[in-house]
């Protein structure tokens, strides 16, 4: 997913992990980039794992990038959600 921001805001905040439809083995790396270079990685998260919160700075990124990549053999299925999704902007 890929969104404009315009370096309009300074946060975002989400919680990564796998949906509860993925296969037990299915295993996914959550990523967040930010004008081309990336700005977090959850490291690999399979159907067991709690889900992870997100909290980046954001603060000057135009393009905001949100990917998931499915780690392993790509038999799995894996089926990744970004929960709550968030961007702000500091309090002047």
């Amino acid at each position: 997913m890929k969104f404009d921001l315009k370096g309009l805001f300074d946060k975002f905040t989400a919680l990564a992990g796998m949906d509860g439809t993925s296969v037990s083995r299915a295993t996914a790396d959550f990523v967040i980039l930010g004008d081309g270079r990336e700005l977090w990685r959850s490291g690999p998260l399979n159907k067991a794992d709690a889900p992870k919160a997100v909290d980046v700075s954001i603060a000057g990124i135009h393009e905001l990038v949100l990917r998931t990549v499915e780690v392993g053999d790509g038999q799995n299925r894996a089926q990744a959600d970004w929960a709550e999704p968030q961007v702000s902007k500091a309090a002047p």
